[in-house]
């Protein structure tokens, strides 16, 4: 549920932009540590995770055609490592000056 209030809170902050919540798709995904590339999730945050990585992911398609997609990875510790990505390419800073 976190990554779903999460697209919800930085599409609107980022674009200004009401995300109704029945427009967002959903799932748990379970990636084993191996699969997991390292331009995605660095490796010093690899090694503290389990094996398997258990994220959630929350995508959302606009009127434009562009998509979406937050997962969420709960790392243990105060804040989650998010991965943000927007027509299938990663932006690692997504959320810079929100």
């Amino acid at each position: 549920m976190k990554a779903i209030t999460t697209l919800i809170e930085v599409l609107s902050k980022k674009y200004d932009v009401h995300v109704s919540i029945s427009d967002i798709g959903y799932e748990t995904v379970w990636f084993e540590k191996d699969d997991v590339d390292e331009q995605l999730v660095p490796a010093d945050v690899l090694e503290a995770l389990a094996d398997p990585i258990i994220a959630d992911s929350a995508n959302f398609t606009d009127d434009q055609g562009d998509y979406y997609v937050v997962i969420v990875i709960d790392t243990g510790q105060l804040e989650p490592y998010e991965i943000w990505m927007v027509n299938g390419k990663a932006i690692p800073d997504f959320v810079s000056g929100l």
